[in-house]
């Protein structure tokens, strides 16, 4: 009777958690009301939020987009992946010692998206490329997601640029 009770308040605990989802949930479909009032109280024009959205899609995109290529790498089956070439290239450099059988997460986390950010920019230094099958589908796939989304990125921030430039 005691541990049917404690096992309830998990339960409770997950129901709060889902009403607070729901509420999040009401927000974003009250965000034009949001934004006027956070453009009343800041003062900002439309081109700047423009732009801070843009930048803040552009970060959400990258972060999601960086999740993937870890988990892509990491459901490889023989072993041969990115991270294991980025794991032995810090050791070697210096920045992890011999005996790290891992990459910390942070530092995990920071190459991923240091490789998403060079992809979809078009920049693509090379210092990290795929090497099984899974992970060059991902990369190509990746390559043209970067293209249409630079070439998006591109027009509108010409457009956002040609506006201030009117006022």
């Amino acid at each position: 009777s005691q541990l049917a009770r404690i096992s309830k308040i998990g339960r409770l605990y997950k129901l709060i958690k889902i009403t607070r989802l729901i509420k999040m949930l009401r927000l974003y479909k009250d965000r034009k009301k949001v934004l006027n009032n956070i453009d009343k109280v800041l003062k900002i024009s439309a081109g700047f939020e423009r732009l801070y959205f843009f930048l803040l899609l552009f970060m959400l995109f990258g972060h999601i987009i960086s999740c993937l290529w870890v988990f892509v790498a990491l459901m490889t089956e023989d072993g041969t992946n990115w991270i294991e070439l980025q794991r032995q290239q810090m050791i070697d450099n210096g920045e992890l010692s011999p005996d790290s059988e891992v990459i910390p997460g942070g530092m995990l986390y920071a190459v991923s998206m240091y490789y998403v950010v060079t992809t979809i920019t078009t920049v693509g230094y090379g210092d990290i490329s795929a090497t099984n099958t899974a992970e060059r589908v991902f990369s190509q796939l990746l390559m043209i997601v970067g293209v249409i989304g630079f070439s998006f990125a591109s027009g509108s921030l010409s457009s956002i640029m040609s506006s201030y430039d009117a006022d």
